[in-house]
């Protein structure tokens, strides 16, 4: 009888081993697929133009409470518009500067001004040919409402990698040395409609 009853439980036990096995191999195949797929879908989102992209640091808050800074911070400032200005000026004879298909959506660079000390890019998004958004995206131009070019307005753009959009607006005054800020925001590209979706109006101090 004692017999009989050990080997009941050597198979019980056999039964259950065998059945933590499968599910713990199951439970693997499950997260692997799982982390593929994710893998797969930022790949389909991922722009990658260094133009269509942008500038970064605007989307740190700490980048954006440093042009506070004034003196400190002009001269950083000053060489990160130069640097883009660069990039812009050798696509002076395009009209459309960068094209990239995400998508059901098509994001491209046009020119609405390109010269040295005028510059204006705008995005423009596309679905089925059919233009259906767009946004300044970038700017670098003397305010005519000021004299002997002693203010100029700047624009900064960044889109991320789940197509969030940040905006930026700022102006520098020449005769004081110092940065001001008009808007920060961001937005959101909706590739199934194509729209540009307003998500937060952001502030450097909360």
């Amino acid at each position: 009888m004692k017999n009989k009853t050990m080997k009941i439980k050597k198979i019980i036990l056999i039964i259950g081993l065998g059945l933590l096995l499968s599910c713990n191999r199951e439970t693997k195949k499950v997260n692997i697929n799982i982390k593929t797929d994710s893998s797969v879908s930022s790949k389909k989102l991922r722009i990658s133009d260094s133009l269509l992209i942008g500038c970064p640091k605007i989307a740190d808050a700490e980048f954006i409470k440093n042009i506070y800074n004034e003196f400190e911070y002009f001269d950083k400032y000053e060489k990160i518009l130069q640097n883009i200005n660069t990039k812009y000026m050798f696509f002076q004879k395009k009209e459309v500067i960068k094209e990239e298909k995400i998508n059901n959506i098509v994001l491209k660079l046009i020119k609405k001004s390109l010269k040295k000390d005028d510059i204006k890019i705008e995005l423009h998004i596309y679905k089925n040919n059919i233009k259906t958004d767009s946004i300044l995206f970038y700017k670098y131009e003397y305010d005519k409402n000021v004299p002997d070019n002693m203010q100029r307005l700047e624009c900064l753009s960044y889109i991320d990698y789940e197509l969030y959009l940040w905006h930026l607006e700022t102006f520098t005054n020449h005769s004081e040395d110092a940065l001001g800020f008009d808007t920060w925001e961001k937005y959101k590209i909706d590739t199934n409609t194509g729209k540009i979706i307003l998500v937060e109006k952001l502030k450097p101090y909360k």
